[in-house]
């Protein structure tokens, strides 16, 4: 599959605040690093390897209510080969750089 430039971007940066942060919410993902489609940059990220686990969680919205959103947790091993073979494999993901 060929993502475009822009998914490839935020999936750098994506993947920089989870190895950083190590977890991260959709909210979070739009107000720091500008991803609105976050489940589709996750799930991008996942198909190349790298551990990411979903876990729920409870946080209140802006009247106060409860509400259960993603919270996406970075289970950390050793990805150098995985991010190098997709981040290298192709002209535009080198042009990126």
């Amino acid at each position: 599959m060929k993502y475009e430039a822009s998914s490839v971007s935020q999936n750098k940066r994506l993947h920089a605040h989870l190895v950083q942060h190590g977890h991260i919410t959709p909210l979070e993902a739009w107000a720091d690093l500008g991803i609105y489609r976050l489940s589709a940059r996750i799930c991008e990220l996942k198909k190349i390897g790298v551990p990411i686990r979903t876990a729920r969680t409870n946080v209140r919205n802006r009247f106060g209510e409860t509400c259960s959103v993603a919270d996406y947790r970075y289970e950390p091993r050793d990805l150098n080969k995985i991010i190098s073979q997709y981040y290298f494999s192709s002209s535009q993901a080198i042009a990126d750089l």
